[in-house]
């Protein structure tokens, strides 16, 4: 774990944080996720955003591209959804936007020296 440069790890901890308020966010909506495959969805996201975290969290460099992909894709649709919904979601969904673009630039900070230490392989 000494080998893992410390934005890894501030970057894991901002994307646990988006875990916390994406399940605040859930809370909130609750009545309208009645649907057993959209609440399934939603799980699923949010173990995929947790599998992401300890990618992240043990300092494999190419999770950053994954999360950046997933940023870049997933920026824009929850952007026009955190305008439409609520005032107290969509807040929360921009935080979440905010946080995860956050992440991705803590991760690309990290100097190549660093970077290239932990490999796929690690």
């Amino acid at each position: 774990m000494s080998n893992v440069h410390p934005n890894y790890i501030k970057s894991s901890n901002i994307v646990l944080s988006t875990i916390v308020i994406a399940c605040i966010i859930l809370l909130l909506k609750s009545t309208s996720f009645t649907i057993a495959r959209t609440i399934g969805a939603m799980v699923s996201t949010l173990i995929i955003i947790g599998t992401l975290a300890y990618l992240v969290r043990k300092g494999y460099t190419w999770v950053k591209y994954l999360l950046l992909a997933f940023s870049i894709i997933g920026t824009l649709p929850a952007l026009f959804l955190a305008l439409s919904e609520s005032t107290i979601v969509g807040i929360l969904n921009i935080t979440q936007i905010i946080l995860q673009i956050w992440a991705v630039v803590l991760l690309f900070k990290v100097p190549k020296s660093v970077d290239t230490s932990t490999d796929i392989t690690a």
